[in-house]
């Protein structure tokens, strides 16, 4: 990170990267799913709000960073094409968030009420 709390590889100032508001966005949508009557998580802007959130709380940086690296790598053994975890079965995809949560749970609950406060806060 720079002096101003961004990182080089993001001129526009944001915390993520835009492969990693990518995995956000595509994590957030297994988190928060919709259901018909409310947005998917992606549609609500909940993956901008949580870098939001880490540009203003360097606090959470850690563990939101962290825990969406181990869902890098543990997409990774199931991903042998590179394609990503959004492009992985829903099921593979959960399979994947459970392992991460078992392994690394105060960073997954963190990840997940960031996501829950910027679904259910930001407008």
């Amino acid at each position: 990170m720079n002096a101003t709390g961004s990182r080089p590889d993001q001129p526009n100032g944001t915390v993520l990267t835009a492969d990693e508001l990518s995995l956000l966005r595509s994590v957030q949508d297994r988190l928060v799913p919709g259901d018909g009557q409310m947005p998917p998580a992606h549609a609500t802007g909940a993956a901008i709000a949580v870098d939001t959130y880490l540009a203003e709380r360097t606090e959470l940086r850690a563990p939101i960073l962290g825990v969406l690296r181990a869902i890098s790598i543990a997409t990774a053994v199931h991903d042998p094409a590179h394609a990503g975890f959004a492009h992985l079965d829903g099921d593979v995809q959960d399979e994947i968030l459970h392992k991460v949560e078992a392994s690394e749970p105060e960073w997954f609950d963190c990840l997940l009420v960031q996501t829950y406060t910027g679904y259910y806060t930001d407008p």
